[in-house]
Formats: structure tokens, sequence, C-alpha cells
């Protein structure tokens, strides 16, 4: 009786173990910290247009049952940009000086996603983005320099929900401007350009 309640005593010790895992399990960008930030560009005022260059997207916001079962999955790449301009200000006001002409900011979608499954003993939330940020003379319409981010983030959990992957969405896009930001403080030509 004592080896059998051992083993009980393993087996559900295991079990509580596993649940606890992915109770709580991140990684990715998406959960890293950026380093502080400092102004990259100067631009009195700046203006952003976003072109969506993904082949498929869809209306609607991804469906997560409140009650999943294993199988259960979905996956979508939402149409709506709107809240991504928002997005855009928060995360420019951090690298843009306002001082000096004014700029035009294109920013092309080449992958935002957004996903959620249940393979069973847990839920998988997963978010990707990438995109291409081009830094546009509005008077001459002249591309001026032009950068690449990408971030992504997936989480295990007890509890998917529609609102948190909606919220690592917009994030993972805040991640992917905050890199294609800095990777033009280290491309030599934006220095040229600005003393031209």
């Amino acid at each position: 009786m004592m080896f059998k309640s051992k083993i009980v005593n393993s087996s559900l010790g295991l079990i509580l173990g596993c649940f606890l895992l992915v109770s709580c399990s991140t990684k990715g960008p998406l959960f890293t910290e950026d380093s502080p930030s400092s102004f990259i560009l100067s631009g009195s005022k700046y203006e952003v247009i976003i072109r969506d260059n993904r082949e498929q997207t869809e209306d609607r916001e991804i469906l997560v049952p409140i009650l999943t079962w294993p199988g259960d999955s979905d996956q979508v790449s939402p149409q709506n940009t709107a809240p991504l301009i928002e997005s855009f200000h928060k995360v420019a006001s951090k690298y843009i000086e306002p001082l000096g002409p004014s700029l035009l900011f294109e920013i092309v979608i080449a992958e935002g996603l957004q996903s959620f499954k249940n393979p069973g003993l847990g839920e998988s939330e997963y978010v990707s983005f990438q995109l291409e940020m081009n830094v546009i003379d509005p008077k001459t319409k002249a591309l001026r320099f032009s950068s690449s981010g990408l971030s992504w983030g997936h989480r295990w959990s007890l509890d998917a929900s529609p609102n948190r992957i909606n919220k690592m969405y917009i994030k993972a896009f805040e991640k992917a401007l905050v890199q294609a930001f800095k990777s033009l403080k280290n491309n030599n030509t934006i220095n040229r350009m600005e003393q031209s």
C-alpha cells in the first residue's frame, strides 16, 4: 500500500508540475526589455501611412472559446490597421526629436499574425509582426532611408483569451517598430543624409 501511495503521489506531483509549467510560460523578443530610447530622427511634425502587403487578411477577431478542448485552434491576420496608427505615434515620440523638417513614414506590413491552439495540457497564444519602415520627404516624395523590424511572442497558459492575444499583437507591432528605429541609428547613411 505504501508503494502504491508513492506512485500516486509521484504521478500527482508530475501532473501538478506540468500544469504549473504551462500556467505561465513565455518566450520570444516580445517579452524582452528594450534598451533605453533616444532621439534618432528630427521632424517638427510627421505623418504615417500603412500599406498592407499581406496576401490574406480577415475583418474579424481571433476566436478563442471560453472552454477549449484539445484540437481547438484559430489563426487570423487582422485586417484592421487603425489601432496601429496610435501605436506608431506612441513609439515614434521616443525616437523623433520635434525639430526640423516634416517627415512622412510609410509602414509596410509584411506579416501580422495572431494564433491560438490547444494541443492538450495547455493553450498556446502566438503573435508575430514583420514590417518595413520607409522615411519619405513629404515635399519631394523622395525616399530618405529605410529599415525593417521583426518581433514575435509565444505564451503557454491555461486561460488563453482574444483580448490578451490582441494586446500581444499590438505589442509585437511596437517591438518591430523599435527594432526598425534602432536599425536606423546603426546606419551610417542616416548621418550623411541628415547633414545634407
